[in-house]
């Protein structure tokens, strides 16, 4: 059901930060120094229910998803894989990215729903750090883990490459329940954590610091799903990175 911290329509909270004041000096005849206290921006939050629809999100293949009635109200439903993107490397297909912002530290949650019939690479993704289509972080939820699914990948101007230190064996995905993912990551040590239902305890970790702040997403690397109840908390960058997603082709390649 929909989450009680989530108004009706989706909301933006900002935390404003207080800057330091100036110490007086000791000897009025003398002036004060000026402050040298860099400001560190104050970290906002986020949330998106999609009862408002989902404008503020760009899909890499905007046929694939619409807002369907379920869990309680309206959720981001990826209901077709037909439409594909082709991106320049081995990457994830279907997803879609928070518009005009990006994050340095960062943390993501998401209620998901599979609605993919069980087999070994039964996926959702989360998109984070992303540059463009050929530099990105991603956390692929998959059934069943190997080298290509089941861990943190990082795509540098190549195929995704697994860069997890904590492994897991595998999502314990199940028919029509939704379950809770939640994706953190602290730009200065390029630390990720992944959960998955259990928020106290980290399924799988990975440490990398090649991309600096970048666009948050989710999706799925060739499934459907449904997602509801996005939280994203974090510190802004100045700027985001805007997507160039790749051109939509018919191709179906595979894993």
């Amino acid at each position: 059901m929909k989450s009680p911290h989530l108004s009706a329509a989706a909301c933006l909270f900002i935390s404003a930060a207080t800057a330091p004041r100036p110490v007086a000096a000791e000897n009025p005849a003398a002036p004060a120094a000026a402050p040298t206290a860099t400001a560190t921006p104050a970290a906002i939050t986020i949330t998106d229910d999609f009862e408002q629809g989902f404008t503020r999100w760009q899909p890499t293949a905007p046929e694939n998803w619409k807002l369907s009635e379920d869990h309680g109200g309206r959720v981001l439903d990826l209901f077709d894989k037909t439409a594909r993107t082709s991106p320049p490397h081995r990457s994830p297909f279907n997803f879609v990215l928070l518009q005009n912002q990006s994050f340095g530290d960062v943390s993501i949650t998401a209620s998901v729903q599979t609605t993919t019939q069980a087999y070994g690479h039964r996926d959702t993704v989360v998109i984070f750090g992303y540059q463009d289509p050929a530099h990105f972080y991603y956390v692929h939820f998959g059934e069943k883990a190997d080298n290509h699914a089941g861990q943190v990948f990082i795509v540098n101007n190549a195929p995704r490459t697994k860069i997890s230190t904590l492994e897991t064996t595998g999502i314990p995905w199940r028919e029509n329940v939704w379950h809770t993912l939640r994706v953190t990551r602290t730009a200065a040590d390029g630390m990720i954590r992944v959960y998955f239902d259990d928020m106290h305890t980290a399924i799988m970790e990975a440490k990398d610091t090649t991309f600096g702040p970048g666009q948050v997403g989710f999706g799925s690397f060739d499934d459907t799903a449904r997602f509801d109840d996005i939280v994203i908390t974090g510190t802004p960058a100045t700027a985001a990175p805007q997507p160039d997603p790749a051109a939509s082709t018919p191709a179906r390649p595979t894993r």
